[in-house]
């Protein structure tokens, strides 16, 4: 295992590419038929912009400026809470929404980035798998890690792959005919119908019994799509033996 920059990853490049901005903005549209407001998506949007291309940007210098200021904003004692719910003074309503707005911009902030950072891992981790596994026709579908050592960490992509396809069950019913159909099915009786399910540990069993029955399943199977995967960090000493 190696770290992003012996696997061949140009941070900076990444950081600064127009393919990371696309995919930082590319969010869900939000739309309206009042005049344009300031949206969730819309801030992202701006920020990840900001992030992405103009570093030295109005946008970059508020957000300096409102995380500065943020611990010494959570500290000031203009607002006390002795659980009796009295009516709040009009410096403590300012306050707290002054408190609330930075807390929502800090938010998406953080959500901007570790976005981008999971984009960044799995494009790096994509890369290695692929150098790793030439002929691996998927590799954005498959689990793998990178280790960080000088953190004692590891970018992890757990749980990526093929979904589990479904089976066509009126194609199954067919190929089969109704006298095996009969055997891998189980009759269940509700209130005013019968309904008749397919037991998939009979269906194996048949299987087992007529090797056959493998090639029509496998027939009968609807592909399923893909799971991009699930983005983690993880202690190297977790790592299995």
């Amino acid at each position: 295992m190696t770290d992003l920059t012996s696997a061949g990853v140009d941070m900076k490049a990444l950081l600064t590419s127009s393919t990371f901005k696309d995919l930082l903005v590319q969010m869900d549209a939000v739309t309206a038929d009042a005049e344009p407001r300031s949206t969730i998506a819309s801030r992202k949007e701006a920020l990840a912009e900001a992030l992405s291309a103009d570093l030295d940007g109005e946008k970059l210098i508020e957000l300096q400026e409102t995380l500065s200021n943020y611990v010494d904003l959570l500290a000031r004692a203009e607002v006390e809470f002795d659980g009796s719910g009295a009516e709040l003074t009009p410096v403590q309503l300012a306050h707290l929404m002054r408190r609330d707005q930075d807390t929502r911009k800090i938010k998406e902030l953080v959500e901007v980035v570790a976005d981008g950072v999971k984009r960044i891992v799995f494009e790096a981790i994509t890369a290695k798998v692929a150098r790793e596994n030439p002929d691996e026709p998927f590799p954005e579908y498959v689990n793998d890690d990178i280790e960080v050592p000088e953190l004692g960490k590891r970018f992890c992509r757990e749980r990526a792959g093929r979904k589990v396809p479904l089976i066509d069950q009126e194609k199954l019913r067919s190929a089969l005919g109704e006298e095996k159909w009969a055997q891998v099915t189980e009759t269940v009786h509700v209130p005013a119908h019968t309904e008749t399910n397919l037991s998939e540990q009979k269906l194996m069993a048949l299987a087992t019994l007529d090797p056959s029955v493998l090639q029509t399943i496998e027939s009968s199977l609807i592909p399923a799509g893909w799971n991009v995967g699930a983005y983690t960090v993880r202690d190297l000493k977790s790592r299995k033996k």
